[in-house]
């Protein structure tokens, strides 16, 4: 089993079909192994010529195994049997192969084997990632991305505990290594609503066998270059290798799918995982899951690697509003109005508002006094009234301004709050 199979073929030019294999356990160099299949394929071959001889009692020294040469008959013969019967001698003879020589002209094949390269250690991140899909989902969209710190990683067996690690389940393998690393440069805040080009970042790749692509436009809106940076999902335009494993990510597209709230609290080491379909591992996880912990073992791992979170669930969450507004009215009352989003409505359809994906359309509506206490009012409808009467008390307490927080409370959680400053 230390040498790798390999295989010599031999024919002969005869009207029989027959076809013979044969196992020999040892190594030999290309040429000898083409030469024994040729003389045992053409001994079996002459075998088959055979003849019976009569002769007188003295030649009773001839015995099985000897090669005799009969006259009349070209090349050599063995003898196969002697029989002495009434003092004749009966001999049965088959022709021998012609000579050949100890090596004949082979091809030895060639090999194709794998590079031998080491896995280096497992890395692991915890996805908990917003709806990418359409429609709303219902149970949190956890997946996990693993890579190795060496281009000959390419898989880890997962173990999973969801009670902080009281028990372990078998939960398979991971997917197909993904394109990770971390934030070399500071990401500065940027915008939703706009293609961020005056921000770049820099991110260091796990090793040099990965690798980023440009996408145009197009290829954006599709899907393409989705990438988590810390907590915000993003996608890039341009990616601009800058030597070794640090590569340049430029015409941003922030905050997608809701992410915005993240895009202000980016750090240098930040995690940057490239979000793709066929590198990613679902982690099943039930509505209210409080902790998820991952342990994967790869072959260059010394003690398994962890990886967890707390209270996944982002794609349940509903979006926070937007264009959130106060317009002063007439008779002094302030109209605050803001505009649902809907986490099952990516898809910009004219003529059609985006749909609710909760059970009531609900909102929070927190006021603030920047002197005085707070309160909290429930609404169904995206506005509420702020009347002079309620300007008047707050400024009564000594209030200058207010400050009035909107969250969308959905069937699992309430979205992010959005917020505006009110003076008085």
């Amino acid at each position: 089993r230390d040498y790798q199979i390999g295989l010599q073929r031999a024919r002969v030019a005869r009207p029989s079909r027959r076809t013979e294999a044969s196992e020999f356990a040892g190594s030999l160099m290309p040429a000898r192994a083409r030469a024994l299949i040729e003389r045992h394929i053409l001994a079996a071959a002459n075998r088959r010529d055979e003849m019976t001889l009569t002769l007188p009692w003295r030649w009773l020294a001839l015995v099985p195994g000897q090669k005799v040469a009969v006259p009349g008959e070209g090349g050599q013969w063995m003898i196969a049997a002697a029989q002495l019967e009434a003092m004749v001698v009966k001999l049965t003879l088959v022709r021998e192969p012609p000579a050949l020589p100890v090596e004949l002209s082979a091809d030895p094949g060639r090999a194709l084997a794998e590079v031998d390269v080491l896995p280096g250690e497992t890395q692991l991140a915890l996805l908990d990632l917003p709806g990418l899909a359409d429609g709303a989902a219902d149970v949190p969209q956890v997946f996990l991305a693993a890579c190795g710190t060496l281009p000959g990683w390419k898989r880890a067996a997962l173990l999973r505990s969801i009670n902080g690690g009281s028990s372990w389940e078998d939960a398979g393998g991971t997917a197909a290594p993904a394109i990770m690393g971390e934030a070399a440069t500071l990401l500065p805040n940027g915008a939703a609503h706009i293609v961020d080009r005056s921000s770049h970042v820099d991110v260091s790749l796990m090793h040099g066998g990965m690798t980023l692509n440009n996408a145009t436009p197009d290829a954006l809106l599709a899907g393409a270059n989705i990438a988590m940076l810390g907590g915000e999902l993003l996608q890039f335009e341009r990616a601009v290798p800058l030597g070794g494993t640090l590569w340049r990510l430029s015409g941003l597209w922030r905050g997608r799918r809701g992410t915005e709230a993240a895009m202000d609290q980016h750090a240098v080491g930040d995690a940057f995982v490239l979000v793709e379909a066929a590198t990613l591992q679902p982690v099943p996880v039930a509505v209210g899951t409080a902790h998820l912990s991952i342990l994967a073992t790869g072959l260059g791992d010394g003690v398994p690697v962890n990886a967890s979170m707390s209270a996944p669930g982002l794609a349940l969450r509903p979006l926070s509003p937007a264009h959130l507004v106060a317009r002063p009215q007439p008779n002094g009352d302030i109209a605050v109005s803001w505009v649902r989003r809907s986490r099952a409505g990516w898809g910009w359809l004219d003529g059609v508002d985006a749909a609710l994906a909760e059970e009531v359309e609900q909102y929070a509506v927190t006021i603030s006094p920047n002197n005085g206490p707070s309160r909290t009012i429930s609404r169904t409808t995206p506005d509420w009234v702020y009347t002079l009467a309620q300007q008047e008390a707050d400024a009564g307490l000594g209030a200058t301004s207010v400050s009035v927080s909107v969250a969308h409370i959905g069937r699992h959680s309430a979205s992010l709050a959005a917020q505006i400053e009110i003076p008085l």
